[in-house]
């Protein structure tokens, strides 16, 4: 959750959870939002009931690395995907996962992972981001898409024809 940006922008109302790897970071947080709940821990390490949520946001991490994780991640995809599956599962149905990731999880030739999410989450939209969009911010070029996906209810079936995803 960084520093705290979609804390800050969240209703008044809304309870908040944010997950923040880097304690000195979360510490601001905490302080900047006293009313939020922030956790200082890894994602991966997170241990939330599933459908907790009515919106999950967040910058998953890039990388082409597996972490074992037998509750969110049995099909062993990349850090990425797999923060995006878990962030689906402890959406409530009917809830939105908004993420920002890296190209790889819509240009993967291997479909296994985007079949995972469309089994559990309706894609709303994706957009590509240009590879200079965080250049000035964070040093970086990188291609990356923004995902919106709305958690299917538990009883709707899995979509088959993956074209939107594509």
């Amino acid at each position: 959750s960084g520093n705290g940006a979609f804390i800050g922008a969240a209703p008044p109302t809304a309870h908040v959870t944010g997950v923040e790897l880097d304690d000195t970071t979360a510490r601001i947080s905490r302080l900047l939002y006293p009313d939020a709940t922030v956790r200082s821990e890894s994602f991966a390490d997170t241990r939330i009931p599933a459908g907790t949520f009515d919106a999950t946001i967040g910058n998953v991490p890039f990388g082409n690395f597996t972490l074992i994780d037998p509750a969110h991640n049995p099909g062993r995809f990349s850090i990425h995907n797999h923060f995006i599956d878990k962030a689906i599962s402890l959406t409530a149905p009917g809830g939105y996962v908004t993420v920002l990731t890296s190209r790889y999880t819509m240009d993967s030739l291997d479909s296994r992972a985007r079949r995972a999410m469309a089994a559990h989450a309706d894609l709303i939209g994706a957009v590509r981001l240009p590879s200079t969009a965080f250049k000035r911010v964070a040093g970086t070029e990188v291609v990356t898409d923004i995902l919106v996906l709305r958690r299917k209810d538990s009883d709707q079936a899995a979509e088959d024809d993956l074209t939107r995803w594509s």
